[in-house]
């Protein structure tokens, strides 16, 4: 029994190990996984007026160019200082969004 649970224990430690890396070879899930967040946000501001078009589309120029960074950087694999620097630009775009959200600018029907 003790046997079993050591195997196990291990090929989950592995399986561990093997994911982590994988994300961070291929630019992380995090980011991807923000990125898509904020683009439905901004998708979801439109709809419901809290975001006017002009507003939706300076907020997809900036996550656009947050893309591009981020394409440049993954060509030989991304590094921690890297991945920090997109992960800044993608807070920074955060709170752009909530900050437009929220400023009673509405879209006029």
């Amino acid at each position: 029994m003790k046997l079993v649970t050591t195997v196990f224990a291990s090929l989950v430690l592995i399986a561990g190990f093997s994911i982590a890396a994988s994300a961070q070879r291929n630019g992380g899930g995090n980011i991807n996984a923000r990125e898509r967040r904020q683009e439905r946000r901004i998708r979801n501001g439109v709809n419901n007026g809290s975001l006017t078009p002009k507003e939706a589309a300076e907020l997809q120029k900036k996550e656009e160019k947050v893309r591009e960074l981020k394409q440049k950087l993954q060509e030989n694999g991304l590094t921690p200082k890297e991945r920090k620097r997109i992960e800044k630009q993608l807070d920074k775009l955060n709170k752009e969004i909530w900050k437009l959200e929220h400023n009673n600018q509405r879209r006029t029907n």
